[in-house]
């Protein structure tokens, strides 16, 4: 199995993990970017991977919410993929020899997310569930909080370039996107509100964003 998994793209081939903030999230504009608040998501991305392995049953209810392009990190986007790539076949996960066909980098990071999930995790099957949809609507929810400030950062410089037609095509990119933050909000809410209230799922068309919002941020910038 270890051919499927795609290279971290690290320099060497050391066997420790360190979550390192990518560089592109510390230049966003109009955001904090302290590097805290970066660790702290790639803290969710790292729960979320440790759920995954502890839990395997849980993918049928996260890979709705999330895809790769929701994990910031460079490691944990690799897991990420590497454990969708080894679900393709059903829902059991051979965890050893998953493991094992790791390379040495994410070997670690899958070691740490595991070892890093909080005691007092529910036992029963649902408990475990809501657990994992709960935290990849959080990501999804981060995902899409900085796509809302990069977005309306480019299409304020569009506007104020004159460059009506970009300007258009940003503005409703950003009412897609605000159209999927309130299906999130509403699904975060559901998790406080009665037993009987489903949480919603949100297509996979979302997983386009990142690479839809990056384009949009290569253009603006390469007519500057």
């Amino acid at each position: 199995m270890g051919e499927k998994y795609p290279e971290s793209g690290q320099n060497g081939p050391g066997t420790s993990y360190s979550a390192t903030v990518p560089a592109q999230q510390k230049r966003l504009p109009g955001t904090a970017g302290t590097t805290a608040r970066l660790l702290a998501e790639l803290e969710q991305e790292e729960h979320i991977l440790g759920l995954l392995l502890e839990y395997p049953t849980v993918w049928s209810d996260i890979y709705g919410i999330i895809a790769e392009g929701d994990f910031a990190g460079t490691e944990t986007r690799a897991l990420f993929q590497a454990f969708a790539a080894a679900m393709q076949n059903g829902s059991s996960l051979d965890l050893p020899q998953f493991l094992e066909g790791l390379p040495p980098v994410l070997l670690a990071l899958a070691q740490h997310a595991r070892s890093a999930l909080p005691p007092g995790m529910p036992q029963d099957e649902k408990g475990i569930a809501k657990a994992a949809t709960k935290s990849a609507y959080r990501l999804k929810d981060l995902r899409l909080k900085e796509e809302i400030v990069e977005l309306d950062y480019l299409q304020r410089d569009a506007s104020a370039s004159g460059d009506a037609e970009a300007s258009r095509a940003l503005l409703r990119r950003l009412e897609q996107v605000f159209v999927q933050k309130h299906a999130i909000d509403e699904a975060l809410r559901s998790f406080s509100g009665s037993a009987g209230v489903q949480p919603q799922r949100i297509g996979r068309s979302h997983s386009s964003h990142t690479s839809h919002s990056s384009a949009a941020s290569s253009g603006r910038r390469a007519r500057t």
